[in-house]
């Protein structure tokens, strides 16, 4: 399933957000979340791509966000940098101010990978392209 329209993606060490829920954490349980987030810079809205897979008769939730990031200089690189090597989660807000939670600050986290494009035509895109990754029981938690 591809879900478009998110505008805004932000970032918190795992080990730095509390993550509360009436009951169990689950697909379809609103969660609140309390934490400081940092925002990534993004260049354009971008959206996402979840897509379930069964596994030992469990259904398995693959979340995909790929999202093209300015480049910053220095301070950028450090933080995509430190976004591929720590556990962090990340919070989305959708083109309705609706905001969505990728990982639960506990294993298993997101994983990060970033590649930068720099097209040598004039005016061409000089941006970083990040791809989250989540595998888990659950994509995104709906925050309330």
């Amino acid at each position: 399933m591809f879900l478009p329209g998110y505008k805004k993606i932000e970032f918190a060490d795992a080990s730095s957000i509390q993550v509360v829920a009436d009951e169990k954490i689950s697909s379809g349980v609103p969660v609140s979340v309390f934490g400081a987030f940092t925002t990534l810079p993004v260049v354009d809205a971008f959206a996402l791509e979840t897509k379930p897979d069964t596994i030992n008769g469990q259904t398995i939730m693959t979340t995909v966000v790929t999202l093209n990031v300015a480049d910053g200089g220095r301070e950028t690189r450090l933080t995509l940098h430190h976004l591929t090597v720590a556990d962090f989660v990340f919070r989305l807000t959708d083109v309705e101010g609706k905001q969505w939670l990728l990982g639960s600050g506990s294993r298993p986290f997101p994983t990060v990978h970033t590649s930068f494009i720099s097209e040598s035509s004039r005016g061409g895109r000089r941006c970083f392209v990040v791809e989250i990754r989540y595998i888990n029981l659950f994509s995104l938690l709906e925050i309330s």
